[in-house]
């Protein structure tokens, strides 16, 4: 069953990690212009849901605290795909995992969020999911050059530091990744999250899970990645 991507206008006002503008960010006291950075929306003004969700992760959180269960634990839609068939995306689509269920209108269609799955089986309460950000490349082609905010945005957004784990390829494209450790709400969540770039488009891909499940879920991510197939 396709899932048509929500319509998102990104717009990222964080600084990059060496202290100058990123692209499209003007002087001070002029309008913005041109495209976004990449990374996880950091506008204060906006719903820390975003801030969270977009990028890796885990854990949804609106203005009042982390709300993670809000999208692990909400109920579950009875038109969404389920495990084994196919979600079609933004210039892609993977299989959804065997035992997990398509989980993007929890996400209320936060701006850059894509799709979304998560296990239909809860580990201490807290559900492994996976979830597809998509924004525009801006002209970039190699994911390396927008690892360094990537990351910076990553970290501002969970509050710990990223640490990079092997790359990987997903059919066909390079492929950056990152692992989080952090504890939300007193429980350990583990984040795994890719960084690639296909056709003009930039895509983080992130699997969140209770630490206890860490094996099974990243497992689970493994499976989605090798079922990826660009449009």
């Amino acid at each position: 069953m396709s899932t048509q991507p929500p319509g998102h206008q990104p717009s990222y006002g964080q600084q990059s990690p060496y202290g100058q503008r990123p692209p499209g960010q003007p002087p001070p006291g002029q309008p913005p212009t041109g495209p976004p950075p990449y990374g996880p929306q950091l506008d204060k003004r906006k719903s820390n849901t975003t801030l969270i969700v977009v990028i890796v992760i885990v854990v949804l959180a609106l203005a009042g605290g982390i709300v993670g269960a809000a999208l692990l634990l909400a109920g579950d839609d009875d038109s969404a795909s389920s495990g084994g068939e196919t979600l079609e995306g933004d210039g892609y689509s993977y299989a959804i995992p065997e035992g997990w269920k398509e989980a993007t209108s929890a996400a209320g269609g936060t701006e850059g969020i894509d799709s979304v799955v998560r296990a239909e089986d809860d580990e201490a309460g807290f559900r492994s999911n996976i979830l597809v950000e998509v924004q525009p490349a801006s002209g970039a082609t190699d994911p390396a050059s927008i690892r360094d905010t990537w990351e910076a945005n990553i970290g501002s957004a969970v509050g710990a530091t990223p640490e990079p784990i092997d790359d990987t390829t997903i059919d066909g494209q390079t492929a950056l990744g990152v692992r989080v450790e952090t504890t939300q709400e007193s429980i350990d969540v583990i984040q795994v999250a890719y960084l690639t770039i296909n056709d003009g488009k930039v895509y983080s891909i992130a699997m969140s899970s209770h630490a206890d499940a860490e094996e099974e879920a990243t497992g689970e991510l493994d499976q989605l990645l090798d079922s990826w197939s660009w449009a």
